[in-house]
């Protein structure tokens, strides 16, 4: 009669452990800053870091919500990297030319997964829906090319996306 109860405690303990560890990830994953990235060497979150090319065209991505952020500045400073201020509800980045006090806030919502947006120098802006593992896989094409310094952003965001491409966002992307 005994082992019966051994194996429903053993059965119970699981469930409440792996319930835990269930819980653990999620309550991580959704309160994961926006374009941050889990350090598990570190234990912390890290910003993740900008894809930039000659042109002004700088690129960040957040893989957990599947999302990318893309700023045609028109300057390639390499200052602009630190141009992105992100927590948990909301991203904040500057936009236009490094003079220019110009920037775009938006906040986190349910809908936000799977979704680029473009912001243009001037402000304005396009939302497009991605598919899944979309983000990641363009994010790490310009890395790629980054590092091989042939990125010329423009030419890959047509190739990759160009149909689903606004003619205003076509237009400034020369």
């Amino acid at each position: 009669m005994k082992q019966p109860t051994v194996i429903t405690i053993v059965v119970f303990v699981a469930v409440a452990v792996g319930f835990a560890l269930v819980t653990r990830r999620s309550s991580v994953t959704s309160q994961a800053p926006l374009f941050h990235k889990f350090s598990t060497t570190e234990g912390k979150w890290k910003e993740c870091v900008a894809v930039s090319d000659p042109n002004g065209i700088w690129v960040w991505v957040d893989e957990n919500a599947e999302l990318l952020l893309v700023i045609l500045s028109g300057s390639s400073s390499t200052g602009r990297a630190n141009a992105l201020f992100a927590d948990e509800s909301r991203a904040t980045a500057k936009i236009g030319d490094d003079d220019s006090e110009l920037f775009i806030t938006f906040h986190r919502t349910v809908h936000m997964q799977r979704r680029m947006l473009i912001v243009l120098p001037d402000g304005r802006a396009q939302w497009i829906p991605l598919k899944a593992g979309e983000a990641h896989t363009f994010y790490e094409r310009l890395q790629k090319l980054e590092f091989d310094r042939s990125l010329n952003t423009a030419a890959e965001l047509k190739g990759f996306f160009g149909g689903r491409l606004s003619s205003t966002t076509v237009g400034a992307l020369k």
